[in-house]
């Protein structure tokens, strides 16, 4: 008889949602908070098993998930239901690069848009110019495609109910009767 690290229900579940990760599956189906997230590309998953205090298990899971480049560190409590968890090992997990500083003008005008949205204003996308199609072909190359610049255009965005139509599909209820049968 082979040993199999999947749980019972493993291949049910497989059918259903495609998920290649055993791990996760196990994560998404015993976890107790509901929006928690499993572990990114860049952070490490450790299954702790600690003593539980419930009358019938003995033992009960804890996902400790961190993130050696941030210095962050969480814990999950999952279902004191949960089967042990499947053996699996993870490739090397990559480095957290934080992003490059942004320089003056990104920060300028990334506030001017915050301050436009804030007043109302929404923004449209509009081309400077009217693309050229004609190419140019090069001896054996591809053709080289025209770079479309954009503009933007701030409108001011209309109030929610502006598209609403009324419906009147719909009919009023009838009043309720206002004598009383079988007093």
């Amino acid at each position: 008889m082979t040993y199999h690290v999947e749980y019972d229900g493993y291949y049910t579940m497989y059918w259903h949602d495609t998920e290649q990760n055993a791990l996760k599956r196990w994560f998404d189906n015993y976890k107790i908070e509901r929006y928690v997230g499993f572990a990114t590309d860049c952070e490490w998953l450790v299954v702790k098993e600690v003593t539980s205090d419930t009358k019938h298990r003995k033992t009960r899971f804890i996902c400790e998930i961190g993130d050696d480049g941030r210095g962050t560190k969480r814990e999950v409590i999952m279902d004191h239901t949960a089967p042990p968890a499947p053996m699996l090992t993870f490739a090397a997990k990559k480095r957290y690069e934080p992003p490059p500083p942004k320089t003056a003008q990104q920060l300028h005008k990334e506030a001017e848009w915050n301050r436009m949205i804030s007043l109302g204003y929404e923004p449209i996308r509009r081309p400077k110019y009217k693309p050229i199609s004609t190419a140019v072909y090069m001896m054996g190359m591809e053709p080289i495609a025209d770079v479309v610049e954009y503009e933007i255009e701030w409108v001011l965005r209309p109030p929610l109910w502006y598209n609403q139509k009324p419906d009147f599909s719909k009919k009023p209820e009838p009043k309720p009767p206002t004598h009383k049968r079988n007093v």
